[in-house]
Order: C-alpha cells, then sequence, then structure tokens
C-alpha cells in the first residue's frame, strides 16, 4: 500500500514526490505500478520528479490540466439539466 506525499485540501489533489532519478528509474519503488494502481481508484496524484529543474512549473501545469477537466465535467453536468 502507498500514499502520496502531499495532499492539497482545497484542490482535493495528491502530490507523490520522487526524489532522484535513480529513485524514478528503481523498479522496487514502482513508480509506474503507483500511478495505474491511484487512477485505477480515481486518486488524482500529481507525480513530481525533484530533481528536474521544472519541478514546480510542471506542478502548476498539472493542477491547471486537473482543474480544467474538472470545469468540463462541471459544464457537461449543466448542460444535460438545462
Amino acid at each position: 500500500m502507498w500514499t502520496p506525499d502531499f495532499f492539497l485540501p482545497k484542490l482535493g489533489i495528491y502530490v507523490e514526490v520522487i526524489g532522484s532519478e535513480k529513485a524514478y528509474y528503481d523498479k522496487s519503488q514502482n513508480y509506474q505500478y503507483r500511478q495505474e494502481i491511484f487512477e485505477a481508484n480515481n486518486f488524482i496524484v500529481i507525480f513530481v520528479h525533484y530533481w528536474k529543474k521544472d519541478w514546480k512549473s510542471h506542478l502548476i501545469r498539472m493542477i491547471q490540466q486537473f482543474e480544467s477537466q474538472r470545469h468540463e465535467e462541471v459544464q457537461k453536468m449543466l448542460d444535460s439539466v438545462l
């Protein structure tokens, strides 16, 4: 069982920090498998590669992407009742 490193309660998004490139490619860490499990259970988890220079930009872009998807879903719901 895995739990992501952080939860952003105002956004309902979890963040999993991958501290090093070595850890990312370490098969015992199973980051790809973790992502599949989180997605299968409808958990919104953003994987942040901390060793990359643009990790902050990546995090913000991913948050924007999830928020855009949420907006689209809400819009569909509104369209179906109006």
